[in-house]
């Protein structure tokens, strides 16, 4: 699924996109599912965020699993998946190496935790 900069815009609000931003370009985001009408990411800060993305019709639907998209129906993870979905169609987008060192992290607590 494509996903253009001006769909990014109505989806997340403007603060939100410049910190989505810096998590991209950190490399904190991993695509983990592209399909034709759908993708999934997970994307990491201070603690491991899935995001979706669906096209229903024209309109692209975005959803968070962080506390501030259940607040406010935006936040910089929608940004920072949606500027990796861009970069991987444009060429290549690879997550960083400190992306994954993070990833195992969460990986390991959410064993503990079962």
């Amino acid at each position: 699924m494509k996903i253009t900069q001006e769909e990014i815009c109505l989806l997340v609000n403007k603060p939100c996109l410049s910190r989505g931003k810096i998590y991209f370009k950190e490399g904190m985001v991993e695509l983990t599912v592209v399909e034709f009408d759908r993708v999934s990411a997970w994307v990491i800060g201070s603690r491991a965020y899935e995001v979706s993305f669906k096209r229903i019709a024209q309109t692209i639907h975005g959803h968070c699993t962080c506390p501030a998209f259940r607040d406010e129906g935006s936040c910089k993870h929608l940004a920072a998946a949606g500027f990796a979905l861009i970069q991987h169609y444009e060429g290549s987008y690879e997550p960083s190496e400190a992306y994954f060192e993070k990833a195992s992290f969460f990986k390991c607590r959410w064993k503990s935790l079962l």
